[in-house]
């Protein structure tokens, strides 16, 4: 059996979507890979998670009944181990070798918990987003693009409750490129560190007109202003400057930080030789909207 689940990168509501924003959030190309492979001591399992290149960073045994007999990383086995025992009602099945392989880097912040928890969901056949709050934090956002396989604008209407819809990005998004910054931010930190500032529901009811906005924009001004007003907006309700006039002084277009701010990706709308000055400072993982996320939704029979 082989499931597979889309990462994504969030292109509005960072942070605010905590607070009860609606956020854009769109699938990837990449994601990670499920398999199951039969073994022949049926009252255990193994657990490979790998990367792009095959390297095996997690390993675990376990028995049926939870107990974690091997691993190279005990945090992390004491997570898997509770997501098996949840999804399966306390009945971990054995005699088999699970393989989690990612196809994009873990660094990249797609997001490795979020697509592990669509695929073990479709696997025991569990609530994916029940696994998701019981287990990690966050807005689960991620975990519904996962899912869906398609855009959506997501919103938290209650603690550990959310609804969403599939949308479809306007085609002005093709000409906007994704750079990769190389430095990872911890998302849990960010999510801990935002929880702790003041709330500002203005701030965050302006984001979610700002994910509205973005929907209908049709023209490269139109993004580029709605870029500079998301990145303002959230550097007030997350209390810090945009990095974009420190790192991109000479930068022309328009400039969106994703995710948590300083780490991952930031978006960028080229203007001018806005590319050729960014491989100039020595950065080289530039990539083109449609060769990193999906712009065409799945038509509604699935083709």
């Amino acid at each position: 059996m082989r499931h597979f689940a889309p990462g994504k990168l969030l292109l509005s509501g960072e942070y605010a979507v905590l607070d009860g924003a609606k956020a854009i959030s769109c699938p990837s190309h990449q994601g990670q890979f499920l398999e199951l492979h039969k073994t022949q001591n049926p009252s255990t399992i193994e657990w490979q998670a790998l990367t792009e290149d095959a390297y095996c960073w997690l390993n675990i045994v376990l028995t049926t009944n939870g107990e974690i007999l091997e691993t190279n990383d005990l945090a992390k086995a004491e997570l898997i181990r509770a997501l098996l025992l949840d999804a399966f009602n306390q009945n971990i099945p054995g005699g088999l070798r699970v393989e989690c392989r990612l196809d994009f880097k873990r660094e990249w912040g797609l997001g490795s918990s979020s697509t592990l928890i669509a695929l073990l969901a479709a696997w025991a056949k569990k609530d994916a987003m029940e696994l998701f709050f019981q287990h990690l934090t966050g807005s689960g956002y991620d975990v519904a693009t996962a899912l869906e396989k398609q855009t959506i604008c997501y919103q938290l209407i209650a603690p550990n409750q959310a609804k969403w819809e599939v949308v479809q990005l306007p085609s002005i998004v093709k000409k906007t490129h994704f750079l990769y910054l190389g430095e990872k931010q911890i998302s849990s930190t960010e999510v801990l560190r935002y929880d702790r500032l003041e709330k500002q529901p203005a701030l965050v009811n302006t984001i979610t007109q700002l994910s509205d906005a973005l929907l209908s924009i049709q023209s490269d001004v139109e993004l580029i202003d709605w870029m500079a007003e998301h990145e303002r907006i959230t550097g007030l309700l997350i209390q810090q400057e945009s990095h974009r006039n420190r790192r991109f002084p000479k930068l022309q277009g328009g400039f969106k930080s994703l995710g948590a701010w300083g780490g991952d990706f930031v978006w960028i709308m080229p203007l001018a030789n806005d590319l050729e000055y960014l491989k100039g400072l020595g950065y080289t993982e530039i990539f083109p909207f449609e060769q990193m996320l999906s712009f065409k939704n799945k038509a509604p029979n699935g083709d």
